[in-house]
């Protein structure tokens, strides 16, 4: 778990500081072929904060679906071409909503040649990199028009926490709703278990549960989040 020591309270300060480590952090590893990445706001923080020519040539593929309802006048959901920009390498996105109406919908949709050829692309990247989405109004999820405050009020009373990936998880890590998450595009979060490196970008209070629920289930064995999160999860785990 990489911490950052940030001493001041203001969320987009915390935010944008621990974008910066990530962004050091990756580009840091060196060569790498292929990164996968979620979208959102941290991790388009993340793609803004990544030097020139981090690794010239990457193939960048986005993990999950991030084609938006609605438009809040922030983009969250060009994460891809934002990595590839930077490292003058190629995008591939998964040009679909995260969230679909029917399950049959997404059924349809993963057999797609195309679809079903940039998900398995997305399980065999070299490195995946991806945000931890609160359970709160101001979720990316829910200001796209992917879910409604009928969806979230569900959710809470299941237990849920966060977000990985756009499926909702507890504090353990286990999806909570099986019904949403049939209807969920993208790669699931226990693949993430099955790489190599795998990151996880996260900061703040709001998020404390469901960090904690992401390295309860190991969907990644690196976390870059800033030094209060850090403290309150080692509590946490100390209390357990």
């Amino acid at each position: 778990m990489r911490s950052l020591q940030v001493g001041d309270d203001d969320g987009l300060l915390v935010l944008n500081a621990v974008a910066r480590t990530a962004a050091l952090f990756i580009a840091g590893l060196g060569r790498i072929p292929t990164i996968g990445v979620s979208w959102g706001r941290t991790m388009t923080a993340v793609a803004r904060q990544l030097p020139p020519s981090w690794n010239e040539g990457v193939e960048v593929i986005l993990l999950n679906g991030a084609a938006n309802f609605k438009s809040t006048g922030f983009h969250t959901n060009n994460v891809a071409e934002l990595f590839a920009q930077t490292a003058r390498g190629t995008a591939t996105n998964l040009p679909v909503p995260a969230i679909v109406s029917h399950p049959a919908t997404r059924e349809a949709l993963e057999r797609d040649p195309a679809i079903a050829r940039i998900l398995a692309e997305a399980q065999k990247v070299d490195v995946a990199c991806f945000g931890i989405g609160a359970l709160s109004p101001d979720s990316v999820l829910i200001e796209s028009g992917a879910l409604t405050d009928i969806d979230v009020a569900r959710l809470r009373a299941k237990g849920a926490v966060g977000d990985i990936l756009g499926r909702f998880i507890d504090r353990n890590g286990d999806i909570v709703d099986a019904e949403l998450d049939g209807r969920t595009i993208g790669v699931r979060p226990d693949s993430l278990r099955l790489g190599g490196l795998s990151i996880a970008v996260a900061a703040g209070r709001s998020k404390l549960e469901a960090i904690h629920g992401c390295l309860a289930a190991a969907y990644c064995n690196v976390l870059i989040t800033d030094e209060r999160t850090a403290i309150q999860l080692l509590e946490l785990s100390e209390h357990e």
